[in-house]
């Protein structure tokens, strides 16, 4: 296993101020900012920021934020579960040096948008932002949209999709981030420009406004949407050199609607660079238009929807954190490379422990793919799941009670159930997660997340699932004295 669960909920790490500060988006998981490696191996293995939401946080927000929590432990070698807070948490104790603020109901995001005088109002319905603002000590990474749907896209197009602005083509030579900040730093100077430092303060998303389909057309999964604008600071280290990178900045701008230079600082998924040139207090702004439009959106790509069976899952509990479940083996070693589960929550409300359930997931494998965790709503095959996990009263759940296929018994006040369907959809088994109230569903959540499949306490040496099933295996089999009456 790539990661020991044992040592992670264990180890207690103190992480000083400062060691996590980002100063651009291009940073956010590269070493020492996002996950720390303490003892300097060249293994990451200490998550080292928090994840906050808003106290009443809708599901959109909380479902974000468990994807980005789980994308946060894969690159570590220690999962921490006790990565998303709540405002009201985070604001009773000392501020974390690195903090992902989702949502624009949050006082420090409020604040920060009001520094820069603009409302999540102010963006579109089919808008989002993720822009970086810093306070003495620590650093924030905000995420705000003009609608809880555009919030998840944005969320999801950025923290789950980088370094790269969109399609994921290999660090190397893909439009990433960091590959933006060094092809700046080669066009400078080569326009004579003595160039200081360049960072990504912001990233505007924006989404087509789509009517409902048909079912038909529903199948063509395209991959629509793109970032409107990348907002790039340069540092300059006199006027002179201002100057000289406003006027380069213009001549490529001007030369690229003539078709000169057209693969220079243009990039597929984003349509334009919006260049604040500083020296001192001097500002200098070049939009930077991408020339012709994204091939992506002139040849969406196709996908057709998987057959009824042809990943589908039966499995139980004993295997539910294997690759008889929730992982994937797709080289066949024997190691989980990926995930066929999914984490399913009603499109209203979801418990405040989903985070930890989306980052058990990632624990036990060296691959994953996201979002790990969707809104019933954005199911458009049932029968496409491979082995779902239903977490809450979901549609999903729902229509199995409905058909018969699942019978849930009367609940006590703070208690919840976990129960294998067989069969749920196709030939696809499903994993029902219920509570007989909100503190219920968050506690029989967290039991999966953090104890399961022991009993009490995890590790070695104290009851579990297994030690049951072997036991009643030596019963049945008269291996126990009482077998006799049986």
């Amino acid at each position: 296993m790539k990661k020991a669960l044992l040592a992670a909920l264990a180890a207690v790490v103190l992480v000083q101020p400062g060691l996590a500060d980002v100063d651009s988006l291009s940073r956010l998981f590269a070493p020492g900012k996002a996950v720390l490696d303490l003892d300097g191996d060249g293994f990451p293995e200490k998550p080292a920021l928090t994840i906050v939401v808003p106290d009443r946080a809708t599901a959109g927000e909380l479902a974000l934020a468990a994807d980005i929590a789980a994308r946060v432990n894969f690159e570590s070698l220690a999962v921490d579960l006790g990565l998303v807070r709540r405002e009201s948490e985070v604001g009773a104790g000392r501020p974390p040096a690195l903090s992902i603020l989702v949502g624009g109901n949050l006082a420090w995001v409020r604040e920060a948008l009001k520094e820069r005088r603009s409302e999540p109002a102010a963006l579109g319905p089919n808008q989002g932002l993720v822009f970086l603002f810093s306070r003495p000590g620590r650093s924030a990474i905000a995420c705000v949209a003009g609608s809880d749907e555009a919030l998840l896209r944005t969320g999801r197009a950025f923290f789950l999709r980088w370094p790269y602005f969109w399609e994921i083509w290999g660090r190397e030579a893909g439009a990433t981030y960091e590959n933006l900040e060094k092809d700046v730093a080669a066009f400078m100077p080569a326009a004579g420009v003595k160039l200081q430092k360049t960072v990504v303060r912001e990233a505007l998303y924006e989404f087509p406004s789509l009517p409902p389909v048909a079912d038909g057309l529903g199948a063509l999964a395209f991959e629509q949407g793109q970032i409107k604008n990348l907002a790039v600071e340069s540092s300059l280290a006199a006027d002179e050199d201002r100057e000289k990178a406003r006027a380069a900045l213009a001549a490529l701008a001007s030369g690229q609607r003539k078709g000169d230079r057209t693969g220079t600082l243009s990039y597929p998924a984003c349509a334009a660079l919006t260049f604040d040139l500083r020296c001192g207090e001097a500002l200098s702004t070049v939009v930077l238009p991408r020339t012709g439009s994204t091939k992506r959106l002139l040849t969406p790509g196709f996908k057709e929807r998987p057959g009824a069976d042809a990943t589908a899952k039966e499995f139980d509990l004993l295997g539910l954190y294997s690759a008889k479940a929730i992982l994937a083996d797709q080289d066949r070693d024997g190691l989980p490379d990926g995930l066929d589960g999914m984490i399913v929550i009603p499109k209203g409300t979801a418990p405040a422990a989903l985070s930890e359930l989306a980052s058990r997931f990632v624990l036990g494998t060296a691959g994953a793919s996201f979002p790990i965790v969707q809104l019933d709503d954005e199911i458009e095959s049932r029968r496409s799941l491979a082995a779902p996990v239903l977490v809450g009263a979901n549609s999903l759940t729902a229509d199995l009670v409905k058909t018969g296929k699942l019978k849930l018994p009367d609940l006590a006040a703070g208690t919840g159930i976990v129960k294998v369907v067989p069969k749920a959809f196709g030939k696809a088994s499903a994993l029902v997660v219920q509570g007989a109230d909100p503190a219920g569903l968050d506690k029989t959540v967290s039991y999966l997340s953090r104890t399961f499949p022991y009993f009490g306490d995890y590790g070695e040496g104290h009851p579990q699932l297994a030690d049951l099933a072997a036991d009643l295996d030596k019963f049945l089999a008269g291996e126990k004295g009482a077998a006799e009456a049986f």
